[in-house]
């Protein structure tokens, strides 16, 4: 019965997937069927997650994938990973529908429904993994398919400039955290999630808890886009709306937040007070800031939510139950009223093709429907009662008031009253003022927006839903309990003070914008956007440098730049080996008469040093082709008096093949070397015996050094018998062939690609 509940799991996990990968075929019966599909996909993945915690409760499912490295494919079913799974499957099937009309005329229609099903299943893995790399794999995915979505454009620099910024900073935070992650095994001795959750006492004493929660800090910034990371979201609202709406309001950004709900109970110490509560409190007043500042419709929503996740990270940075509550029942209310603004500012665009709100005003006649979505979700951003962002909002007051720290309260109350004329202005300024005619209302898009807006006030007038389900995430014998009936003085009062602040700033307007662009400038001075540029621009400056000096169109340069790298790779291994011994007295022991053999094999050596001379003396191209042939020639006859017949027989072929190939090439070319400098000449020689003197460096102390318990073990006879050889080499050859026949596979990839590549290209000639 388990295993069965547990392959449940396990489908809800896999439609997101199973969409993303039929897509494609989909796109083939309607411009709407994917958008159609995918909403199907999310509605199925969200029931059989609601069925399974009212049926059955906390799920587990357990695959073996990496036993001798701990390592499981282990999901699991809480009432934390179900909260934050219900708004990746619901938020998902939404917005999914929402894009059915949306994407229709759009070009990058066919991507975006792969991409965005790559992202949801991404997502939803991430916040049911049960197993530590099984979690950093599913985090690692929503990067790239975040990048993937933000890039969409294609050849625009705008939508590549700001993919690239997303992927380098929050790629960032997955280097963090994989390392964080692993210190964690190491502590705990196990990758299992329940088991890391448990061990609070040994994280917290272990001398790796300082870097553990540092690096978790940076993950957890890096994609919540906290300060000083928060400069990529801005940037991606050039993706399409559906993309911000999902992505970077409701789902990927909570991220960084479900991990801080999820090790809450593993890290919290007065140093992840000290680190978290600052960045979080910092981040939320300068979001609301630039969020007031900005005109440009996706660009006030992104900066708003900046402000929110700092909120959300303050209200699990108090490491209190009030501010755990307070921080799960708001994710769910941002996520809801976040996400209906998006796609309000989506339909917006889509009916007047303007996105800039100094534009527009006196919509609520022609779009009815989506002026009372606008409304329901910005006042319960603003925090106006019954709507569900003023329980959040007076509990995140409570929690605050809690601390005793004056500096948190009174940045709080700003931070509240910055939110409360964000929200405002936003509505205001799109739906009030003079009536705008000549707009239809897209009312497919203003569906999916009410129903989030009315949902934000179910959540107000039934806080009980929620909370219900976060009770299990609270530590035994804890209560939040919010609610319209019971109101808590001191955030009452702070609740109050902010919403007078945010009326004096919309009632002082001019002035107010003027401060803040004053702000705004000195925000600019030494800002991480600067700080990113300055970075980026030296890395471009300085590959730009090292390409030009490098790619030269010089075939000498070429092959200088390819030996040295040859050279560094022999002469690196040699600091470890610096003691050991050179195999000076090895002694070939050859059958037969030694004696003429070991003549032979003299005469032979010598040849070849006379060739490989004549061959750097030459000045004719035909001579010295000529010459390396014939020393090709003699290491077979090499190869045949060392008993090795297989291999002098592939070096004969070999050697005939390029001769042949190069007999070739020098039809085409002038008879006459060209003769270099003596100068290129000395540099050539000391490279040729710098590469020389490091093969020899290596291989002698490797053989020096050989353990003689491998060849014990190619000379058993059974292993002889069991591989079908007759002899020790069949038996290495048979041994390593998958490694060979990687190489092999690895080749005509490249081959292919370079084909391909050239093919497209006199194509569009």
């Amino acid at each position: 019965m388990a295993v069965d509940v547990g392959l449940w799991l396990l489908i809800a996990l896999s439609l997101p997937f199973l969409f993303a990968a039929s897509a494609p075929l989909l796109r083939r019966l309607g411009p709407r069927v994917p958008g159609w599909a995918a909403l199907g996909a999310g509605v199925a993945s969200f029931v059989i997650l609601l069925v399974l915690w009212l049926v059955v409760g906390e799920v587990r499912f357990d695959l073996p994938w990496i036993p001798s490295a701990g390592i499981a494919f282990t999901l699991r079913l809480d009432p934390l990973s179900l909260l934050f799974g219900l708004i990746v499957t619901g938020m998902g099937a939404l917005i999914f529908g929402y894009s059915a009309t949306y994407m229709a005329r759009e070009r990058v229609a066919g991507p975006f429904y792969v991409y965005m099903g790559l992202f949801m299943g991404a997502m939803l893995g991430l916040v049911l993994s049960g197993d530590l790399i099984l979690l950093f794999l599913f985090w690692e995915l929503t990067t790239i398919s975040s990048f993937l979505l933000i890039g969409l454009e294609k050849g625009e620099k705008r939508s590549t400039d700001a993919a690239l910024k997303a992927l380098l900073l929050t790629g960032s935070g997955g280097i963090a955290l994989l390392l964080a992650f692993l210190a964690l095994g190491s502590v705990v001795g196990s990758f299992d999630l329940e088991q890391v959750l448990g061990a609070g006492d040994q994280v917290v004493t272990s001398s790796l808890y300082v870097p553990i929660l540092l690096l978790f800090v940076v993950a957890v910034l890096a994609k919540s886009a906290q300060f000083p990371f928060h400069i990529w979201l801005p940037d991606a609202m050039v993706a399409p709306t559906p993309v911000s709406a999902y992505l970077h309001s409701a789902a990927m950004v909570k991220a960084g937040i479900f991990l801080l709900a999820l090790f809450l109970p593993l890290l919290a110490s007065d140093l992840w007070v000290l680190v978290l509560l600052p960045l979080g409190i910092g981040t939320m007043i300068l979001g609301g800031l630039q969020a007031i500042r900005a005109t440009d419709l996706k660009r006030i929503l992104a900066y708003s939510t900046i402000s929110q996740l700092g909120l959300l990270a303050s209200s699990f940075a108090l490491a209190t139950v009030l501010g755990q509550g307070a921080g799960l029942v708001h994710t769910l209310n941002h996520a809801v009223m976040k996400g209906a603004l998006f796609l309000v500012a989506g339909a917006v665009i889509y009916a007047t093709g303007m996105n800039d709100i100094r534009e527009l005003g006196g919509l609520r006649r022609s779009m009815p429907l989506t002026a009372i979505a606008c409304g329901l979700a910005a006042l319960s951003l603003a925090g106006i009662p019954p709507l569900g962002g003023f329980l959040s909002k007076e509990a995140f007051f409570e929690a605050t008031w809690e601390t005793g720290l004056l500096w948190v309260v009174v940045l709080g109350v700003i931070g509240g009253g910055l939110t409360f004329a964000y929200a405002w202005n936003f509505f205001s300024r799109l739906f009030l003022g003079p009536q705008r005619s000549g707009v239809t209302e897209p009312k497919a898009l203003a569906i999916p927006a009410l129903i989030l807006g009315a949902l934000a006030l179910t959540l107000g007038l039934f806080p009980g839903l929620v909370t219900g389900l976060i009770a299990g995430t609270l530590p035994p014998g804890e209560v939040f309990a919010p609610s319209l009936l019971v109101w808590n003085l001191p955030a009452t009062v702070m609740s109050l003070l902010s919403a007078l602040l945010g009326l004096l700033l919309l009632w002082r307007s001019a002035e107010s914008q003027a401060l803040l662009q004053r702000v705004g400038r000195g925000l600019r001075r030494g800002t991480p956007n600067r700080a990113y540029g300055a970075f980026m621009g030296g890395v471009q400056g300085a590959g730009q440098r090292v390409a030009l000096g490098i790619q030269n169109g010089s075939l000498g340069r070429y092959s200088l730049v390819l030996f040295l790298g040859v050279a560094a790779a022999l002469l690196l291994p040699l600091i470890p080996l610096l003691g050991a011994p050179l195999l000076i007295d090895t002694v070939v022991t050859l059958p037969g008469p030694a004696s003429l053999r070991i003549a032979v094999l003299a005469i032979v050596l010598v040849a070849m040093i006379v060739f490989a001379v004549l061959a750097a003396v030459l000045r004719t191209t035909l001579h010295a082709v000529l010459s390396l042939s014939g020393m090709g020639f003699l290491l077979a006859m090499t190869f045949m008096l060392l008993n090795a017949p297989d291999l002098a027989m592939t070096q004969v072929l070999v050697e005939l093949v390029f001769l042949v190939i190069f007999l070739i090439v020098i039809y085409k070319l002038p008879l006459r070397a060209i003769k270099p400098s003596r100068r290129r000449r000395a540099s050539d020689l000391l490279l040729a015996l710098g590469i020389l003197i490091g093969i020899t460096a290596v291989v002698n102390p490797s053989l020096a050094t050989f353990d003689s318990s491998v060849a014990e073990f190619y000379l058993e006879p059974n292993l002889v018998n069991e591989t079908g050889g007759t002899n020790v080499v069949n038996v290495v050859i048979t041994d390593f062939r998958a490694f060979d026949t990687l190489g092999e596979i690895a080749v005509i990839a490249l081959a292919s690609l370079g084909l391909y590549t050239l093919f497209r290209r006199r194509r569009r000639g």
